[in-house]
């Protein structure tokens, strides 16, 4: 929706207006979540229990065998869970490394050009070995977190007299209305010989629906200590 933000900031804004929020920044973080991952494996685990119904209504009512459809349909079904990030209300436990901002906006300034996405950005992630959802299991990294930050600080001309920040973190007390945005990985990174990962972040519009963005997350676990390399790897999603 922020096009329709700026296009209505560049046609009613006066000279000396000020932005409500006034920057806007994305915050992306690596995640092990168990509790999500059981989630999602039992929710495609119903929407293939209830295609085993449309199955066997079709087979009884109709005498068509639509059998033959099930395999793709199983790929469908994981690769769309998978390929598409989903909202979430995270644990701050289930965060295991500091945050990174990945981008920010200055809502006062910013173009059209510079909400087409992002490019390039990269970081390292150094994680947290006593984080508690490490400490409860294995080591590994089952997905990257991204939310966002709007801050109400007014402008140069006009300041907030208080700055108020309307902040999506799993770290902020309470839950809002938007969660965190969840990539869940296909794989998980195993980090047993690894203590940071390397991270680039892309995205762009998406061609065929403007509404969404195509994100890529190329991803390389790191040891500080021998500078040991783990494998890399890229994962694209639809992000709305």
């Amino acid at each position: 929706m922020i096009d329709s933000v700026i296009f209505a900031r560049d046609k009613f804004l006066k000279s000396d207006g000020a932005m409500y929020p006034s920057h806007a920044k994305m915050v992306m973080a690596p995640v092990r979540s168990e509790r999500c991952m059981d989630y999602f494996r039992r929710s495609r685990s119903r929407e293939l229990a209830e295609w085993d119904e449309v199955l066997s209504a079709a087979k009884r009512n109709y005498a068509i065998d639509f059998g033959c459809l099930s395999q793709e349909y199983e790929r469908e079904l994981r690769n769309d869970s998978l390929g598409t990030s989903a909202t979430v209300q995270l644990d701050a436990d289930e965060v295991v490394a500091a945050p990174s901002c990945v981008k920010v906006l200055d809502l006062l300034h910013c173009t059209l050009d510079d909400v087409n996405g992002v490019r390039g950005f990269s970081c390292d992630f150094e994680l947290d070995g006593n984080s508690p959802s490490f400490c409860q299991g294995d080591r590994q990294v089952t997905m990257f977190a991204g939310w966002f930050v709007a801050e109400f600080n007014g402008s140069p001309r006009n300041p907030s007299l208080v700055q108020v920040d309307c902040d999506c973190s799993p770290f902020s007390p309470g839950e809002t209305h938007w969660g965190q945005e969840i990539f869940t990985l296909p794989k998980p990174i195993c980090l047993d010989r690894y203590d940071r990962i390397e991270c680039r972040v892309e995205m762009a519009r998406s061609e065929a629906n403007w509404r969404l963005y195509n994100v890529w997350i190329t991803h390389t676990p790191w040891s500080s200590s021998s500078k040991e390399r783990g494998e890399t790897r890229c994962e694209r999603y639809s992000l709305d």
